[in-house]
């Protein structure tokens, strides 16, 4: 019986350990990814400009010929 109940402590608190482990490790990922997530949006933006731009030069320039 008692090595039964140290077994289940000893998984429990193994498993309490991952769990612990897991959430520090996703808060540090997570940080990051969403650092990473604004850094690719803002060169999204500027990509899109410029082709809005190339866009708009190119129609002005076909209405003139």
């Amino acid at each position: 019986m008692g090595r039964g109940i140290a077994t289940f402590l000893m998984i429990a608190g193994i498993a309490l350990f991952g769990l612990l482990t897991a959430n520090v490790a996703a808060f540090f990922v997570e940080e990051d990814t969403v650092d990473r997530s604004q850094a690719d949006l803002a060169m999204i933006n500027e990509r899109l400009a410029r082709i809005e731009q190339l866009l708009a030069e190119g129609d002005s320039s076909a209405r003139g010929t």
